[in-house]
């Protein structure tokens, strides 16, 4: 491939069901017999978003300057590596409007599968914001006036309890710098994960390998795979070009190592069979029924319904494994919480408990 027909692929803005729509109405329009310019253009009054507007409106400038669609699309930064390949292929096999339906479902699948585990953290972040709501404001308004309280007591403190006062009198004599320490930490967080790539790529990869998420990462990740190289092979398009795209559109490290391994292996012809029944640390992340069911494919010559049905299963296995999750996270988090309630009542009931058996010794 030369740089004239190299994909960019780099995906830098989300567009969500915009972005899917566009697709679908696009091929629709194709289909019926307009050209890409009237489709676009009769599209673009009903973007709502203004930065996908400005990017359809250069698109169709790019076009009419003799520029190929798929070059002009791909260097908006709206679709990522794979939906470039199939606008690509229709484009110059003459299968646009077809292609444009793959990937407009394609997009839609990418859609779901990040939907997957913003509905499974959820919950959980809502009641970790929630604790942290509530520790912060028993920490600044609520300590303080405990301090100065249980300080006059007369009596032996039981242990929460002198633990609390400390705390108390350390956010006393430290709330600004705490408030200015949390409010740029806060700032510095949120400019590094929008921002710098590896710190983002460092705090994903941290979350991917927490208990149950690391589960539902691995299976949406071969979801993924299987869509994305089923849906390319039945578009025609070469199994090394496959493994490539799927390289340049995951984040996980793991799996982009193990496209590497398979895109080499098959410039090489070598067969999956063999590539699969190595046994080294990449092949090991694909499960033996996933690893059997690609080598039969190949052998069949079905490899895109392979892939496809592969996606199929763990399609389902993916809506179990998230809401399993959440059943499991949501008591954990509730126990948590409720220990913090019950140190923090143990603190404040006992001294007042021991003042009361001093005034009855009395």
């Amino acid at each position: 491939m030369n740089n004239k027909d190299k994909i960019i692929g780099k995906k830098k803005f989300g567009f969500g069901k915009e972005a899917e729509t566009l697709l679908e109405n696009l091929a629709m329009l194709v289909d019926s017999g307009a050209s890409l310019s009237s489709a676009l253009s009769s599209l673009v009054d009903d973007i709502k978003s203004q930065k996908l507007k400005k990017a359809i409106l250069k698109i169709i400038n790019q076009i009419s300057e003799g520029i190929p669609f798929w070059q002009a699309i791909d260097k908006s930064g709206i679709y990522s590596v794979s939906t470039i390949i199939l606008i690509k292929s229709g484009e110059e096999g003459g299968t646009l409007s077809e292609n444009l339906d793959l990937a407009a479902k394609q997009v839609q699948k990418n859609r779901l599968f990040k939907s997957h585990i913003q509905s499974a953290m959820l919950y959980p972040s809502l009641v970790l914001g929630l604790a942290i709501v509530v520790g912060l404001t028993i920490a600044w308004f609520i300590l303080p006036r405990l301090t100065s309280i249980f300080s006059g007591m007369k009596v032996d403190l039981p242990l929460p309890t002198r633990i609390l006062i400390s705390l108390g009198d350390f956010i006393q004599d430290n709330k600004f710098t705490i408030l200015i320490f949390t409010l740029v930490a806060s700032v510095l967080f949120f400019v590094l994960i929008v921002w710098v790539k590896i710190f983002r790529d460092l705090v994903f990869a941290i979350i991917r390998k927490l208990p149950g998420i690391k589960k539902l990462v691995k299976e949406i990740e071969i979801s993924r795979m299987g869509y994305i190289a089923g849906t390319l092979l039945e578009a025609g398009l070469p199994v090394e070009m496959v493994f490539i795209s799927l390289q340049e559109s995951t984040n996980d490290r793991a799996f982009k190592k193990l496209y590497s391994y398979l895109e080499y292996g098959i410039t090489q012809g070598e067969s999956f069979k063999t590539l699969l029944s190595t046994k080294n640390k990449k092949t090991k992340l694909l499960p033996n029924t996933v690893r059997s069911l690609i080598s039969t494919g190949e052998k069949s010559g079905y490899l895109s319904k392979s892939f496809l049905q592969i996606s199929k299963v763990y399609e389902e296995k993916v809506d179990t494994t998230s809401k399993n999750l959440s059943v499991i996270l949501e008591p954990i988090l509730l126990i948590g919480v409720w220990l913090i309630v019950v140190v923090l009542a143990l603190a404040i009931i006992l001294p007042i408990y021991s003042l009361i058996s001093n005034i009855n010794d009395i």
